[in-house]
């Protein structure tokens, strides 16, 4: 009788443990961008500007990307694009500035050194971004990189 007992206390407590690991055990989770989401290829070939352009990554997820007087974001909305001074592109591309564009503001901090690559005109660098919307206020930390 005390084996039985023993056995069943044994069973119970294996299936509490591997009920417990299952749902405990969570899929990791990607970290949250919104209230921007990634832009497409699509996105990125709609833009009416030539020239230099600046993107802002985590991992190869493209966020934000500005051509010329263009910052092109994907917010809940669909596609944005917002027009902005030559002074905000040249404060942005040199690694740290502010643009707002569909009532999100975008604040561009560097946060590591400059990897320039001459052959190519392109430089890269680790870069904070700071969303506002409201009173909602997000910093992602990411890749911030510029070619012409």
């Amino acid at each position: 009788m005390r084996m039985a007992h023993l056995t069943v206390m044994a069973a119970a407590a294996l299936v509490t443990f591997v009920a417990g690991s299952a749902i405990t055990a969570q899929p990791r989770r990607t970290p949250s961008t919104a209230p921007l989401f990634p832009l497409s290829q699509r996105d990125l070939g709609d833009s009416r500007e030539e020239g230099c352009g600046c993107a802002f990554f985590i991992g190869r997820t493209r966020l934000v990307m500005a051509v010329g007087n263009e910052v092109t974001i994907r917010t809940r909305g669909g596609r944005q694009v917002c027009r902005t001074t030559d002074e905000q592109f040249s404060v942005m591309g040199d690694g740290n500035g502010e643009a707002v564009c569909a009532g999100v503001r975008l604040s561009l901090r560097r946060t590591g050194p400059v990897r320039a690559r001459p052959g190519t005109d392109s430089a890269d660098w680790r870069a904070a971004l700071t969303l506002g919307q409201g009173r909602m206020r997000r910093t992602l930390a990411g890749r911030y990189g510029c070619s012409c």
